[in-house]
């Protein structure tokens, strides 16, 4: 499977985050909320959700790179799933690892390693 992060992977209209949001099934961990639900094709596709009051361009940024980075590098554990992220305030520097515990928790995998 190609590694990119493409147009393709991303959800785009408010109607495809709100179907997700309201319909999906939903997972806290600290300031990350994670909803998934099934995607039409079996195209994993990633919508990210961080506001303006969470943090500065600078960090809202980074923090979305690192997100993506980490979708496009597990694409084969999200296959057919739609995943809208959503970061709250106050984020914590444990941000990433409450992150990755809840994607671990959202789609029942132990570890993110090829076996």
């Amino acid at each position: 499977m190609k590694q990119s992060f493409r147009k393709e992977d991303k959800l785009t209209s408010p109607r495809q985050f709100k179907r997700i949001l309201y319909k999906g099934k939903k997972v806290r961990r600290g300031c990350i909320e994670l909803s998934s639900g099934k995607s039409a094709d079996s195209r994993p596709r990633l919508g990210i959700i961080i506001s303006a009051k969470v943090a500065n361009a600078v960090n809202r940024n980074r923090y979305k790179r690192k997100i993506r980075e980490f979708f496009r590098t597990h694409k084969e554990f999200l296959e057919g799933k739609e995943i809208v992220i959503r970061l709250k305030k106050p984020v914590s520097d444990e941000w990433f690892n409450e992150f990755e515990e809840a994607m671990k928790e959202a789609f029942g995998v132990k570890e993110w390693t090829k076996n």
